[in-house]
């Protein structure tokens, strides 16, 4: 260590007055940004956290003013178990426990395509909405009558999992 020291004193001395005042400032310019460098990524995410933490506590107040009114907002989807069971037959049992009757269904990617008939309207709303309750994104929904009978109404319902 001390001939390293040595060879750094000897490479100083070797200098003039000026180029020792110049890599004195550069060594003074290099740390600063050094320390610039490494401290800015940090300050940054202190800041943004701080905004973050700002943003949730002033939710956290607007909840707790208006606990009375947040508590009366609730789901008109029931309490659902959930049940081990593929996607695609827990679609089937809804189609089924609504009294309309599965002609087709087929799955393609994350999109489960049922074809539905049945001779009550109301039911393929109830049908749509407890699949929204399960957990389904409606994706396309066409509704018709059969072009063989009129009383039948035909629909095809593409839907996909959100949650």
């Amino acid at each position: 260590m001390k001939d390293f020291m040595g060879l750094i004193e000897d490479f100083f001395s070797g200098l003039e007055p000026r180029e020792r005042l110049l890599l004195k400032v550069a060594s003074v310019v290099f740390v600063v940004a050094l320390v610039v460098i490494l401290v800015q990524p940090k300050w940054e995410a202190y800041s943004q956290l701080s905004e973050q933490r700002e943003s949730l506590k002033a939710d956290m107040d607007w909840l707790q003013k208006n606990q009375s009114i947040v508590a009366t907002l609730v789901s008109a989807c029931p309490q659902v178990s959930k049940q081990k069971i593929r996607q695609l037959d827990s679609l089937k049992n809804l189609v089924l426990r609504n009294q309309l009757k599965v002609e087709s269904s087929s799955e393609k990617k994350e999109i489960i395509l049922l074809t539905v008939s049945g001779n009550d309207s109301n039911k393929f709303i109830a049908l749509m909405h407890q699949i929204a309750c399960q957990g389904f994104r409606l994706m396309e929904v066409s509704l018709a009558a059969d072009q063989e009978e009129a009383s039948l109404l035909v629909a095809e319902i593409g839907v996909q999992r959100v949650n």
